[in-house]
Parts: structure tokens; sequence; C-alpha cells
């Protein structure tokens, strides 16, 4: 079960939720950066004091693990949410995509491989934060559907006006394919883009993000 299309005027309001949701993740990580930034290094002088033999020297190994788990999760928060570009229009979809696959690489374990076809070379005209944000759920996603075989296939092509994304990969996974790319749905109709779903084969998976790329109506400001 998929939501219903929105319309117009909830697509502009939910795109000005989004943005505020987005501007406000980015700015409390911004925050939070400073004084991560001073317990790491105060944490490394610390570790530097504590000899391996001593009885909770175990613990260093995990506190340095936590805190560079808060310093991944707040950079990945300013990188996806920059108030320069996310209500920004013009910015190429090559840049968009790269973006997005980047992000979901680097939390993505084991590695996984994404190979990417781009025909288009044109620039997206809607708000460039929310596409990269919805690209990026829908790559981590499939990062993370199942044991997969082979790299991850990305296409990108361009059809009357609308930007198409084409995912195709083989996963071995117990969980229904829908489960993992839930979230997306909505915050690609807000953008008046569909998502589809297919099994060509039994463990092959193919998904594909249609999106104007000219801005939803009501979205741009």
């Amino acid at each position: 079960m998929t939501d219903a299309a929105p319309t117009p005027q909830d697509a502009a309001s939910e795109l000005d939720c989004l943005m505020a949701i987005g501007a406000m993740a980015g700015r409390v990580a911004h925050e939070i950066n400073n004084p991560l930034a001073s317990i790491q290094n105060a944490f490394m002088l610390i570790k530097d004091a504590i000899p391996p033999t001593h009885p909770h020297y175990a613990y260093v190994g995990a506190i340095e693990r936590e805190i560079q788990r808060i310093a991944n999760v707040t950079r990945r928060l300013t990188e996806s949410y920059r108030p320069e570009r996310d209500r920004s229009v013009g910015v190429a979809v090559s840049a968009i995509v790269v973006d997005a696959i980047t992000m979901a690489t680097e939390t993505s374990s084991p590695p996984v491989r994404f190979d990417v076809d781009n025909a288009v070379h044109d620039s997206f005209g809607g708000p460039a934060g929310l596409l990269r944000h919805a690209l990026h759920r829908v790559f981590d996603a499939v990062a993370r559907s199942g044991r997969l075989d082979g790299p991850v296939r990305v296409v990108v092509a361009s059809h009357g006006g609308r930007l198409q994304v084409t995912v195709t990969y083989r996963a071995r996974s117990t969980s229904p394919p829908t489960e993992h790319v839930q979230f997306p749905h909505r915050l690609i109709a807000v953008l008046g883009g569909t998502f589809d779903l297919r099994l060509s084969e039994p463990d092959q998976k193919e998904l594909t993000v249609h999106v104007p790329m000219i801005a939803h109506a009501g979205a741009a400001t």
C-alpha cells in the first residue's frame, strides 16, 4: 500500500515542513560539532595517558567508537541539509546522484559497489536537497536489503521532462522488499514523482524513481 499522491497545496506545505526540519537538523548538528571537537581532543589526551595494562583500558576503545559514531551522524546531517543547496534549483543531476550514493556507501556494511550509467547532463529544477535525501534513502535501503550478489546498477535518464533513476540489484533477503523502501514513497510523491518496484526474477529487484525535472507546483520559493 502506498499513500495517495498529495495535492499541489499539500505538497507545497510538506516541502516547507521538510525544509524546516532539515534546516533545524543542520543547525543542531553544527552546534554539536563544536563541543564534540573539544571532547575528541580531550579524549585523545586521556587515551595517551592510559597504559594498556590499566584495568579499565577496555573502555577506551568503546568510548572512541561512540565518539566517532556521533561525529559521523553530525557530519551526515550537515552534508545532507545544506541551506545554500536545499532550496536552490539548477543543481546538476549527476552531482545529486553522486552525493546520494556517497552517503549510502559510507554507512553500508559490508561495502556496496554502485555502478552508475548517467545519461543526464541537465540540472534539476526542483529542491536539490530533497531529491538528494530521497535518493539517499533509496540507495541506503538497497544496501541494507539483504546479501547483495554483485554490484548495484544505477541508470539515470530523462524522458518527457521527467528524471528517471532505475536501480537494479540482486539480493537474498527474507523480508518483503517494500519494507525497505517505505519511507521514500511519500517524499518522492511530495516532489511530484512516483516510485515503482518490480521483481524481474526471484532474487533480482528493480526500483524506479520518476521525478519531474522542473520544480513541483507550489514548491519553488
